[in-house]
């Protein structure tokens, strides 16, 4: 039902002719380039908030935008290897926190 919805979805936004899908509710959401391989996710993950992943060629996460159990968004970037490069989050208080960190995911560098 879920890739019937985002073809649906889809095909409405690329081909001219056909007519827009209004609303499309789904738990997760794949898209797929023009060779079927997972570019990018919409989901929601096992507590409760919604997370964006980008994916590369090798279906490797390089980019994640969720908004975390207490209502916090985060921004990661991934490294080839999957680890965690750069974080960019809010505090419950709205400070912002960015962090650097190593291959092996140990913060190089941070702010504040």
């Amino acid at each position: 039902m879920v890739v019937l919805g985002l073809i649906v979805l889809l095909g409405a936004s690329t081909h001219a002719g056909r007519t827009a899908v209004a609303d499309v509710f789904a738990r997760e959401v794949t898209l797929v380039d023009r060779t079927q391989t997972p570019r990018a996710s919409m989901t929601i993950g096992h507590d409760g908030g919604p997370s964006l992943l980008l994916l590369d060629q090798q279906r490797q996460v390089r980019a994640g935008l969720t908004v975390l159990a207490d209502g916090r968004p985060s921004l990661g970037l991934l490294d080839a290897q999957g680890q965690s490069r750069v974080v960019l989050t809010l505090e419950s208080d709205g400070t912002p926190i960015m962090r650097l960190l190593d291959a092996q995911g140990h913060v190089i560098w941070s702010a504040p």
